[in-house]
């Protein structure tokens, strides 16, 4: 696998490494190898309960983001019902903005709602790295861990999750 020249996050030993490198990969019959780039901003969906029905304002923002390296990221989320067509006629779907500043190991995050026609949204934020803190809107807010599976064999342990 080709890494361009930036930090990724390797899912499958839950460390940084430096890009701009070719890195071998044993084949493995369950799973893919999945490297996260530096400064990506991921919107994944929480699949909760047992039926695992889609709802589209719970949202957990994986911040893809190392603490060493100073830098700004950002993305626009927009949700629905996911089923019908009034986003369109009736304007029933919500816009978050969310910007994101790595600055001297700390993080700020500056969420916004844009639009609120589908209502509010159930947001939280996903870190794969230590800060020493962590504002949103300019509020310190508190992690736990937290672990995610990347893959079916095996969680992401080590990460950290914070809600507003």
């Amino acid at each position: 696998v080709v890494l361009p020249n930036s930090k990724w996050f390797e899912t499958s030993s839950d460390r940084w490494i430096d890009g701009d490198v070719t890195v071998t990969i044993t084949k493995e019959d369950h799973a893919n190898p999945i490297y996260l780039k530096n400064g990506a901003i991921l919107p994944i969906a929480r699949n909760e309960g047992s039926d695992h029905a889609f709802e589209s304002h719970k949202v957990d923002f994986h911040l893809i983001m190392n603490q060493g390296e100073n830098q700004n990221s950002s993305t626009r989320y927009v949700y629905d019902d996911g089923e019908t067509y009034d986003y369109i006629h009736k304007g029933e779907r919500s816009v978050l903005v969310l910007d994101v500043e790595v600055k001297n190991g700390s993080m700020s995050i500056t969420l916004n709602e844009q639009e609120s026609g589908y209502g509010e949204a159930d947001v939280r934020f996903v870190i794969y790295d230590d800060f020493k803190e962590v504002k949103v809107n300019g509020k310190i807010i508190p992690f736990k861990e937290y672990s995610f599976l990347w893959r079916a064999d095996r969680s992401c342990a080590g990460l950290k999750i914070g809600s507003i």
